[in-house]
């Protein structure tokens, strides 16, 4: 029937898909039948991969040799960098292995690198209750240590804090060993993730001292990155070379969660201190690390900070496109989405999408579960921003405000505090200055809502940047803001536009029309490549185009270009 090839002395599918369709349309128990004899005549064979052995043992319901077979198979695949893979092996072993810590806590580790939190979580509680009962305190406070490792990625900061703490407790009352050096580690990442710096070098310190004589630089590779991001904000400088340093550790070692999160820590730190575009060549650069890797949690932990990025320097459909693909991703962590849903509510509510609401309630629910400077800060000047469109709940964002600021581990770091503290009171602000290193760091928005603020030339300049970036709702409220003072700012070009582009994508529809290519284009918008393809996608969607050679010819039909 044309679905097999001949391979050698044998037979092979010409596509897995086929394999499978075939295989599911099998009665369950001729199924078992041929994948015992299959397993029967392979286990004769040498070099046979262990997966292989191992998927027909689970196929064929032998307990006896799925317990023999998966471990190994989940340990290769690990070793290799198949976590998904991995997890489906060492699920599959302790299942015909019930009661074996050794393989719940493996099958945790597993699931917490693909964005399987919630199974990790429920391994790793089954593990230290068998620990405990066992008497193993070693292995116990291993347990907690992870569990405070994979409540925080879950968003559970609170519980992260006691069950990292209780490690601590656990293994102190030992003889010291790497267990709790990872352990003073962990409580180092903990009071990082705080912004807590003083506590955070002390637990570093303690845990570096104890991995360096005990020979563990594996852990000195996690303390240089907990050293580096605690450092970011009094001496960023300082921060890039221990990140460096902690990156260039892990990739020499083939670690690669300990350099996933080295590439996460460094670009979202650029990120944080304006360095934009190092921020974003560092996150696509562990994206890439990690989508090879099927490192799902950090992957898309990062893209929510590449959302970020974008949104920043008013890229706003490239921002829309990676916040979006965050959300819709099953495998997001609340810790990834936090990043996403940020994002997306701030575009909503500049263009007036009533559905900001939605975002907005998950960042309330994250921040309920525990409370740090680098979740509430982005949150508060979100809700400073809405104040300010709505020109509503003023003095709740206020005080918002001052909750953040009370968190704040450095004066570098309240910038937008103090941009959206001065905006609502009304209280003087150095508005030029501040527009100006908001034009140099290339964050559009921000620029606009300082020139706004400064004299009336700047404000028609800020009308004109709200329009470019489509901030609809913003655009009317400082349309009425200003009209007291007898401004006037431009026509709004993209409501009369007949497409509805924006005036950014206006120019793009142009130049497509004058046979540039994308790259053209970026170099005469002076914009990125990869934004001028967000933009050209946005003028097909809104045209019905099929192409860009149709959105062209659409375009002159309607006397657009």
């Amino acid at each position: 029937a044309g679905l097999l090839d001949r391979t050698g002395d044998g037979y092979s599918f010409r596509h897995e898909i086929t394999r499978r369709a075939v295989e599911a349309e099998l009665p369950e128990a001729r199924r078992r039948d041929l994948n015992a004899g299959v397993l029967a005549a392979l286990r004769d064979r040498t070099g046979v991969p262990v997966a292989r052995l191992a998927h027909h043992a689970r196929e064929a319901g032998d307990t006896a040799a799925t317990a023999e077979l998966s471990p190994a198979a989940g340990a290769w695949a690990s070793a290799v960098g198949a976590p998904h893979e991995a997890a489906r092996h060492l699920e599959a072993a302790g299942q015909a292995s019930p009661g074996d810590a050794d393989l719940l806590r493996a099958h945790a580790i597993e699931c917490h690198m693909i964005g399987r939190l919630d199974d990790a979580l429920a391994a790793e509680r089954e593990a230290l209750a068998l620990h405990r009962r066992a008497g193993r305190r070693e292995d116990e406070g291993a347990s907690l240590r992870w569990l405070s490792r994979f409540a925080y990625l879950a968003g559970r900061r609170n519980e992260a804090e006691r069950f990292g703490h209780d490690a601590v407790a656990v293994l102190e009352r030992l003889p010291p060993g790497g267990d709790l050096a990872a352990a003073y580690a962990n409580l180092a990442q903990l009071e990082m993730l705080a912004d807590r710096e003083a506590a955070a070098l002390e637990w570093c310190d303690r845990a570096r001292r104890l991995a360096e004589a005990l020979g563990r630089e594996d852990i000195v590779c996690v303390v240089l990155n907990n050293m580096g991001m605690a450092q970011r904000w009094r001496d960023m400088a300082a921060a890039r070379r221990l990140l460096g340093d902690s990156l260039d550790l892990a990739l020499a070692h083939n670690w690669q969660e300990h350099a996933a999160r080295a590439y996460t820590n460094l670009g979202s730190a650029e990120v944080e201190r304006r360095a934009l575009d190092a921020g974003l060549a560092t996150l696509t650069a562990g994206i890439a690390y990690c989508g090879e890797r099927d490192l799902d949690t950090l992957r898309l932990y990062m893209k929510g900070w590449l959302a970020r990025a974008h949104l920043m320097r008013g890229e706003w459909g490239a921002a829309e496109d990676a916040a979006s693909s965050v959300l819709t991703d099953e495998l997001a962590t609340d810790l990834a989405r936090f990043q996403a849903a940020e994002t997306l509510a701030r575009l909503r509510l500049r263009r007036g999408d009533p559905a900001v609401a939605a975002p907005v309630a998950e960042l309330e629910s994250f921040l309920a579960t525990g409370r740090e400077f680098q979740r509430l800060m982005p949150y508060a000047t979100l809700m400073a921003e809405r104040a300010w469109v709505s020109a509503a709940g003023i003095e709740a964002a206020l005080a918002l405000l001052g909750e953040a600021r009370a968190l704040s581990p450095a004066p570098a770091a309240n910038a937008d505090i103090d941009l959206w503290a001065a905006v609502l009171a009304g209280r003087p602000h150095d508005w030029p200055r501040l527009a100006a290193e908001r034009a140099a760091a290339g964050m559009p928005f921000e620029e606009a809502v300082a020139l706004l603020h400064a004299d009336d030339a700047s404000a028609r300049k800020a009308l004109v940047l709200f329009e470019q970036l489509g901030a609809t709702a913003v655009l009317d409220h400082a349309r009425r803001a200003l009209a007291g003072r007898g401004i006037r700012g431009p026509r709004r070009t993209t409501l009369a536009h007949g497409a509805g582009l924006t005036v950014r994508e206006a120019d793009v529809l142009r130049l497509l029309g004058d046979g540039l290519t994308n790259k053209g284009i970026a170099q005469m918008l002076n914009i990125s490549p990869k934004t001028v393809d967000h933009h050209v996608s946005a003028v097909m969607g809104k045209m019905g185009a099929t192409s860009r050679g149709h959105a062209v010819a659409l375009a002159m039909q309607k006397g657009l270009i």
